[in-house]
């Protein structure tokens, strides 16, 4: 069986490119605002809150997200906060350390 790779940041260039090549050798499942695919998971930055069956397995956690630097409505980009891998630490982390000493 594959080890499980979870990448956050989904839709960014890094992201998509990275996938690519650790498909071959990886299971990747990724943290993403909307879910659209089988291997995509809804993580709410908002909310502080994450689709827990991604953590499931999971190995290794490559965190690329960020805000978008195409943001159009420059108001908008300004009032939403950099995602910090704080953030997703306190929202997701402790769920996922739970589950590995379980093991």
């Amino acid at each position: 069986m594959k080890e499980v790779v979870l990448i956050t940041g989904a839709n960014g260039l890094i992201a998509r490119e990275l996938s690519k090549r650790l498909e071959k050798e990886y299971t990747v499942r990724f943290l993403t605002r909307k879910k659209q695919h089988e291997n995509e998971f809804e993580w709410n930055t908002n909310a502080g809150t994450i689709d827990e069956n991604a953590l499931e397995n999971v190995s290794h956690i490559i965190h690329l997200a960020g805000a978008g630097i195409a943001e159009k409505d420059g108001q908008k980009k300004e009032k939403r906060n950099y995602i910090k891998p704080g953030r997703f630490r306190r929202s997701s982390f402790k769920s996922f350390t739970k589950e590995k000493s379980k093991a």
